[in-house]
């Protein structure tokens, strides 16, 4: 959808019949959401989360339907130690956005940094991950494919605060980048690390903000992985 006025993307996005439905947290709300007739369950974030979250279980938020979430603004982080922040599974979609004015919307795993580094978003064989607005940081990666899925950025940003990069990608996926500023940890890495099960991926990118390599040339040298660079300054 377009909106007319400015000619860009707009966010179309159903509501159950009963609009002030509240939940107490996050996992409840995408247990108990309905679907409106686009297929898609739209949540909203009313707080930060996780409240009242004291074992790292909890801490993961496990995508099981079409979800739209809409950050509004707030954050998603750790409290305790745990894995992933979300997890899409087989065959679901997540879209995220930010309805909110300070567009400030977060996930945020970077917290739980003692025994394990986590991603804060990592997909499932057939998952799929639209990302219109919000700040992904992780400690391993931002976005973490453990299998084939598909990936499309509008906008947001993009971090790992460890030695990586901020999309690790270990399955054959499709990945089409559109905008969204991708920022390196520690390490100076290509914006997207492939493992050897992600070999045959294909990259489309249009547009982004990163000061590196999209991904390592070495790759691209041995065909690998098919990169279409379609931006104006490369």
């Amino acid at each position: 959808k377009l909106r007319t006025d400015t000619g860009e993307e707009a966010y179309i996005v159903g509501y159950s019949e009963d609009e002030n439905l509240n939940y107490k947290d996050l996992l409840s709300a995408i247990d108990l959401a309905e679907a409106s007739v686009d297929g898609f369950a739209y949540i909203i974030l009313l707080k930060n989360q996780p409240e009242n979250e004291s074992v790292p279980l909890q801490s993961v938020i496990s995508i099981e339907k079409n979800i739209i979430l809409d950050l509004n603004g707030h954050t998603l982080s750790h409290t305790v130690v745990g894995e992933d922040k979300i997890t899409i599974n087989d065959g679901c979609h997540l879209k995220l956005i930010d309805t909110s004015e300070s567009k400030n919307g977060s996930i945020n795993a970077s917290l739980a940094t003692n025994t394990y580094n986590p991603s804060a978003i990592s997909m499932e064989k057939g998952a799929s991950l639209t990302v219109y607005d919000g700040n992904i940081v992780g400690v391993s990666a931002a976005i973490y494919v453990k299998g084939s899925a598909t990936i499309t950025i509008k906008r947001g940003s993009f971090k790992n605060v460890g030695s990586s990069a901020p999309i690790i990608v270990t399955a054959k996926s499709t990945i089409t980048i559109d905008g969204g500023t991708f920022i390196a940890g520690t390490t100076p890495k290509p914006m997207i690390i492939f493992g050897t099960n992600g070999k045959g991926s294909t990259i489309i990118v249009n547009d982004c903000d990163y000061n590196g390599d999209i991904v390592d040339t070495n790759l691209l040298e041995k065909r690998e992985v098919e990169l279409i660079d379609n931006r104006e300054n490369k």
